[in-house]
């Protein structure tokens, strides 16, 4: 595993991850939270075009916008 902490935003399509910290206002992190946003949860990327992307978190995709992902840190998984 690597130590590099990245925005989500920054990984490729077929990339994982392990998700580190979101830096959002609270209420915002707890709807993260409630999606499954949760430190050290494992999440994938399915579609990045550099201002929309999709992730597999769990058994969910879930779509989000750049600047979102911006502010969602993770550490990139070797595969």
């Amino acid at each position: 595993m690597s130590n590099n902490v990245i925005p989500l935003s920054h990984l490729s399509v077929g990339s994982s991850a392990m998700i580190i910290r979101s830096e959002v206002p609270p209420e915002l992190r707890q709807r993260l939270t409630e999606l499954g946003f949760t430190p050290n949860a494992a999440v994938s990327i399915v579609f990045n075009s550099g201002k929309r992307l999709i992730c597999k978190l769990q058994s969910a995709r879930i779509g989000m916008d750049q600047s979102l992902a911006d502010n969602i840190m993770v550490t990139p998984l070797s595969e």
